[in-house]
């Protein structure tokens, strides 16, 4: 009996033992046998030999360092261009929003305009970038390096992410490196390490000053630090040869104006006033860690879309001033009617064209163009095309949209219109010339006028509404309406808004 059960015991472990293994040999041709549309895709990128990379690296632009090939700088290339390809066309794209800046202060300390490299090699331009030894920001500062050169770091800020005071705390640091050595790859290597390593490596190289022959006497990470630099400017100016393309951040991200506060403000009172979201107000301005700019004597920078800009300062500018600055006022903030989106154009540079005139035109910074074409400064030759990007209204048609529209209603009262041209709403002296002056035209009385209907919602004023509407005013609104005081209107009523 005990017999008879081992064996049926053991015939059918074999019969489960075979089965596995036929089904193995079954799995194993099916795979193999498998058509290239079910096999695993792997993205090829364009190869390169270390004679293209020499031969490029002659062609590189760096004004502080001169390039010159090292296995090191191959690592670092090789990086960019299979290890973190994507993360690499990241970082490419937020040159638009943050080269701008390093340029200016690079020029306000008289430095090299090719130090901006610089923070690709420290954080790959991310303003929130954290080392493991506690550096943070877009220069990578430690918190008593940061305070050494002004940076506030408290519990509501921290100055290390602010890309303008710590732009400019990075360009003072690194002209009093610059002025103990003068030469830029011993600043940079004390950048990195620190004085007292870069002075121990020179008394151990024999007093050398060339950065070169000392690096071997340097820490590990900062010999690699300056072939770093020279890889962030190569990359950044031969990403095409390596099949990398810039993944641009939205528009509002890249076209951008700061202004300082020095009043305690919350980033939902400057969204409520400008129509920004909150989202980019948060990314614009990262230094503040609790959604609030402090008050501040000096005044805190605050950041904000270029076109967007403009709404705040009409309230906080003195009104001659804020004409001067000529910004944009988009009337549509929070008019579900309208949305705005980035439009990539093409402008043909003709001899004689001055950037800061395509600039005026496209409504975009010098700075922003430069970035968007990798420019060598502003250079630019006879017939070249230049990559533009705007900011273009487009009308969207929401089946959510509170809007009625009516049957045109006949005006009984003759009245007069002003034509608005852009010269009226830009308040630029030279499209007036251009365009000419508009005397006002009379309407017919007979004449009809279309309306739309509008229900005022809680919280509303008549300057609220007003300014959703492009060529209506306040006055208009109470006119048509019978109102004889703004504040007779309540949330829900149905106003009649002329469409001009």
């Amino acid at each position: 009996m005990n017999r008879t059960l081992l064996l049926s015991i053991f015939l059918c472990l074999f019969l489960v033992i075979n089965n596995l293994f036929l089904n193995a040999q079954t799995s194993t041709n099916t795979s193999s046998s498998l058509e290239p549309p079910y096999a695993q895709q792997v993205e090829v990128y364009p190869s390169y030999t270390e004679q293209d990379l020499r031969n490029r690296l002659t062609q590189v632009s760096n004004n502080a360092v001169t390039p010159r090939y090292t296995s090191a700088i191959k690592s670092y290339v090789n990086t960019y261009s299979y290890k973190r390809h994507e993360n690499t066309e990241e970082m490419l794209g937020r040159i638009s929003m943050y080269f701008p800046i390093f340029e200016e202060y690079l020029a306000k300390y008289n430095l090299p305009s090719d130090l901006k490299y610089l923070a690709i090699t420290e954080s790959g331009l991310n303003p929130t970038a954290v080392s493991r030894a506690g550096a943070v920001g877009l220069w990578q500062f430690m918190p008593y390096t940061g305070k050494e050169y002004g940076l506030v770091i408290n519990g509501n800020v921290d100055e290390r992410k602010d890309p303008h005071k710590a732009t400019d705390a990075a360009c003072r640091f690194l002209k009093d490196l610059h002025r103990r050595y003068n030469d830029w790859a011993l600043a940079l290597a004390a950048y990195n390490a620190g004085p007292g390593r870069v002075n121990k490596a020179i008394r151990r190289a024999g007093g050398s000053k060339n950065f070169w022959r000392i690096q071997k006497y340097l820490p590990k990470e900062t010999r690699s630090y300056v072939p770093g630099f020279i890889a962030a400017s190569y990359i950044t100016q031969f990403h095409e040869a390596h099949g990398l393309t810039p993944k641009l951040p939205s528009y509002e991200l890249q076209v951008t104006e700061s202004t300082k506060v020095h009043h305690t403000t919350s980033f939902y009172t400057i969204s409520a006033i400008t129509g920004t979201s909150i989202e980019v107000i948060k990314k614009l301005n990262p230094s503040y860690l609790n959604e609030i700019i402090p008050a501040s004597v000096e005044g805190n920078y605050l950041i904000l879309p270029y076109h967007r800009i403009g709404s705040y300062l009409k309230m906080h500018m003195p009104h001659d001033e804020f004409l001067s600055k000529n910004y944009p006022i988009l009337n549509e903030i929070g008019d579900p009617r309208f949305e705005y989106k980035m439009t990539k154009t093409q402008f043909i540079y003709r001899e004689g064209d001055s950037l800061e005139e395509i600039a005026r035109i496209f409504k975009c910074k010098p700075e922003n163009i430069i970035a968007w074409n990798n420019l060598a400064g502003t250079y630019m030759y006879d017939g070249q095309t230049l990559i533009i990007y705007e900011y273009v209204k487009h009308r969207v048609l929401s089946p959510n949209l509170q809007l009625k529209l009516l049957k045109p209603i006949p005006r009984i009262k003759t009245s007069e219109v002003e034509i608005r041209t852009s010269s009226s709403i830009y308040n630029s002296p030279s499209q007036d010339k251009r365009l000419g002056k508009h005397p006002p035209l009379k309407k017919d009385e007979d004449e009809d006028i279309n309306y739309i209907y509008y229900s005022v919602r809680r919280g509303e004023s008549v300057k609220d509404i007003a300014e959703k509407f492009h060529g209506v005013s306040i006055e208009d609104i109470l006119e048509d309406n019978s109102i004889t005081a703004a504040n007779q209107i309540k949330s829900g009523k149905v106003l009649m808004i002329r469409q001009l």
